[in-house]
């Protein structure tokens, strides 16, 4: 796990602490090690506490759909698969809600001069099982999740 520094007056407030040398740059975000999630389907219910105006408890359902790409090549050949959902950033600057709840899926093509481009679409998570997942280092085969 990485070192967090600590403030006590307002409550923790969790950065990376610098290596000799480096510079973090003030809009920069990292989450502390316990706030990172292996993997996240897009269906799990988060549960906050003490985070909202006066202390009280905030549940938030992500929504149980995918991102899928339909690449295609100028050759004919063509992929669809499911890109990584590897974010969720909830904006509770407002007194009260409703809050902001924003994803980021990702994935990695390398292109070629082939390469035409992609379609991408939300679907049911259900609907993209079994697709191959398009993620930081290109194309997997999807992971069985028990």
């Amino acid at each position: 796990m990485q070192d967090v520094e600590r403030r006590a007056i307002g409550g923790p407030q969790l950065r990376p602490r610098q290596q000799p040398g480096s510079r973090l740059r003030e809009d920069s975000q990292a989450a502390h090690g316990d706030l990172v999630l292996p993997h996240i389907r897009g269906d799990e219910e988060l549960r906050l506490d003490g985070l909202v105006p006066g202390g009280g408890m905030l549940r938030v359902t992500l929504p149980g759909l995918a991102l899928v790409a339909h690449h295609h090549w100028l050759d004919g050949r063509q992929v669809h698969a499911r890109l990584t959902l590897d974010g969720v950033h909830l904006d509770l600057r407002r007194d009260e809600g409703p809050w902001r709840v924003d994803l980021t899926w990702r994935g990695l093509v390398e292109a070629c001069p082939a390469y035409d481009g992609a379609v991408l679409l939300p679907v049911r998570l259900a609907d993209a099982d079994g697709l191959p997942v398009l993620g930081e280092h290109g194309l997997r085969e999807p992971e069985v999740i028990a």
